[in-house]
């Protein structure tokens, strides 16, 4: 099967920081399908020594918040450039579902990873010492443009609307929150 994504696959230029101690959530519409979420990446602009996390949180529904942990991706240490990706996972994800993408670094790396060109949906950051993720999600404390992530969905049978199995990049970015 196809892996269909969601979430931003911008690949922009102008750099944006990760720091250590917070988390890094970012609000996004699965529009690549139901099925299996099977990999996750960040775009990174410049490699650095340390490690990131990635993992996936359900929506709470209210307040612009990420609640449940509903996956802790797993790490990359010493991340070089480009999209640093997680894979063989499986997370059952539904279409037209709201999902929580999250990065967090274990050192600063300001400048490293790549900003979201569409701000239309913003990240939240959260404070929240680096180790694995926490369930449920800290409280948000502010918003900026966030980071370039995304999440890779092996889904059943046809493709959201209608698209052929090579259709490998379908976004549907949710409301600014």
């Amino acid at each position: 099967m196809a892996v269909v994504y969601f979430g931003d696959n911008s690949s922009g230029t102008e750099p944006s920081a990760c720091i250590s101690g917070y988390y890094y959530p970012t609000r996004f519409t699965n529009g690549a399908g139901t099925g299996n979420i099977t990999e996750i990446g960040v775009n990174v602009n410049s490699a650095y020594t340390g490690t990131i996390r990635m993992g996936v949180y359900a929506d709470t529904g209210s307040d612009s918040q990420p609640g449940a942990l509903l996956l802790d991706a797993g790490t990359i240490t010493n991340p070089g450039t480009g999209w640093q990706t997680i894979s063989s996972l499986s997370l059952a994800v539904t279409d037209g579902t709201i999902y929580w993408l999250i990065v967090t670094s274990s050192t600063d790396s300001p400048d490293y990873f790549t900003p979201r060109r569409n701000t239309a949906t913003y990240v939240h950051y959260a404070p929240q010492a680096y180790g694995p993720l926490v369930d449920p999600a800290p409280t948000r404390t502010g918003s900026d443009k966030g980071v370039c992530i995304r999440a890779g969905v092996e889904a059943g049978g046809q493709q959201p609307g209608g698209g052929a199995a090579d259709d490998r990049f379908r976004f549907r970015p949710s409301q600014r929150v």
